[in-house]
């Protein structure tokens, strides 16, 4: 059996947590989206929440291979950076959070916007 270092753990540990953090917004963005082309993003909101859940279950599965112990939770770090989207979305910069989603269509799929 290979020899695990620290650094690896520590990676595995944050690329688990990214996609957390990811599941975790594209469940925002599936559950309100809205507008013209709310079927499609509906669709691709719950595609790319199901993938990264997929991501997520490989690099959980490949730490408790190596002996780690894997922990579910919504990381701290989500729950400050959704207070302030939500401050700012109601504070008036909707165009600034529909930029935001829009970079996560473009890179999932661009023909969508």
């Amino acid at each position: 059996m290979a020899i695990i270092n620290e650094g690896t753990i520590a990676k595995l540990r944050r690329l688990a947590a990214s996609w957390q953090v990811f599941n975790i917004k594209m469940h925002q963005y599936h559950y309100n989206v809205v507008g013209e082309t709310f079927d499609e993003l509906h669709k691709l909101f719950k595609e790319l929440y199901e993938e990264a859940d997929a991501h997520y279950d490989a690099v959980a599965e490949r730490l408790r291979q190596i002996g780690e112990r894997v922990l579910v939770r919504r990381p701290r770090r989500t729950k400050c950076r959704e207070r302030r989207e939500q401050r700012e979305y109601a504070a008036g910069n909707a165009a600034r959070y529909d930029r935001c989603l829009r970079c996560v269509v473009v890179a999932a799929n661009g023909d969508l916007v």
